[in-house]
């Protein structure tokens, strides 16, 4: 029980330091900020995918649709009224 509690200090002791006073902080902060840019470009990059898929299904069902209005325009003309 006694070196549990000898361990407990110490964790405390090294609790006590500022965070930028680690040595490893510079490396966990860098690797950080590069995770950080690494995903706010995968997420760009992905919504621009999605944007341009949804941009090219716009303009088929856009096409779609003007087909349609002309093909009925030349069935009411063909038909007699």
């Amino acid at each position: 029980m006694g070196s549990n509690r000898l361990g407990s200090q110490a964790i405390l002791i090294d609790m006590a330091k500022k965070l930028e006073e680690h040595r490893i902080f510079p490396y966990i902060a860098w690797a950080t900020v590069i995770a950080f840019a690494y995903f706010t470009y995968t997420l760009t990059t992905s919504v621009q995918t999605d944007l341009d898929n949804l941009s090219e299904s716009v303009s088929r069902v856009e096409t779609s649709l003007n087909e349609i209005k002309a093909d009925r325009a030349r069935m009411n003309e063909s038909s007699p009224q």
